[in-house]
């Protein structure tokens, strides 16, 4: 690993290119956005991001493709085919101007009960087959449960474009301090969410967080044991309540908590997880 970054999204409401110039003022190095075009308005068009980052001194290391909804996918139906069509669309627009890297998600916590895994994986099928023909590389993402990404990425095991996404605080909720998922894949790393959480609730918080469970130097040591060189990508946020806006979110008030001491608590969360180990980065 070299560097660290964060996703674009860490709980304040700010204008994009005012998000990635405090980023960088922080001392990240890289991030990853949401890819997505209906986030053109709170962002930026998908065409400027890798510009914009560049602009902002960061390098766009990967961007994830949209989840909500995404269980059609283990079913053969018309939201399937809507859905495919926004994947597809921003597969080829990475190709012509974005990150090489796109992380999707196979499910969107756990399997559906009434889906379909040969259903979920021909629609896999289809996406890693476009993107190995615009070059780009598809990270699976492990969710609620480590054994439905296991099980994908061993039926694309031949396929050099298709690879994991390792989300630690879902690995945290689903296998504990237990991080067999990385030592398997160890040569298939195409992109990391690092952050935090109790064990029982996703909270995507900084690591080391007050009541927070992972063993950071375990999980570094099972990384740079991992053939993976990219950067060590926070996907945490100032705590949320997201239960309480209720589907409110355009109320959402940005934290009295400054957003300038936040990253910078975020990005010296980054340094202490290479403290752990004297072969910093």
């Amino acid at each position: 690993m070299k560097g660290f970054g964060t996703y674009t999204w860490f709980g304040y409401v700010a204008d994009f290119g005012e998000r990635l110039k405090a980023i960088r003022q922080a001392g990240f190095d890289t991030v990853f956005t949401f890819w997505d075009r209906v986030m053109g308005e709170a962002d930026a068009p998908l065409e400027e991001h890798v510009m914009m980052a560049k602009n902002a001194g960061l390098v766009l290391e990967n961007a994830h493709l949209p989840y909500y909804g995404c269980n059609v996918l283990w079913k053969d139906c018309a939201d399937a085919d809507s859905l495919m069509k926004i994947y597809e669309d921003g597969i080829l627009t990475a190709g012509r101007c974005g990150p090489k890297t796109l992380v999707i998600h196979p499910c969107e916590v756990f399997p559906p009960a009434d889906g379909f895994f040969d259903a979920m994986t021909d629609h896999m099928r289809k996406l890693v087959d476009l993107a190995s023909e615009n070059g780009i590389r598809l990270a699976f993402e492990n969710l609620g449960e480590n054994d439905t990404v296991r099980r994908l990425l061993h039926i694309f095991d031949n396929e050099p474009m298709a690879g994991l996404c390792f989300d630690s605080g879902h690995n945290n909720l689903a296998a504990g301090n237990d991080f067999s998922l990385l030592e398997e894949f160890s040569g298939r790393i195409f992109a990391l969410h690092i952050h935090d959480n109790d064990g029982m609730k996703d909270q995507h918080l900084l690591p080391y967080s007050a009541g927070c469970v992972i063993d950071w130097k375990k999980e570094y040591e099972a990384l740079s044991s991992c053939a993976f060189e990219g950067s060590l990508m926070l996907e945490a946020c100032y705590p949320v309540d997201y239960d309480s806006l209720e589907g409110n979110e355009m109320y959402y008030v940005n934290p009295s908590y400054p957003m300038e001491d936040w990253l910078r608590d975020a990005a010296g969360a980054c340094e202490k997880i290479y403290s752990e180990k004297s072969d910093t980065r």
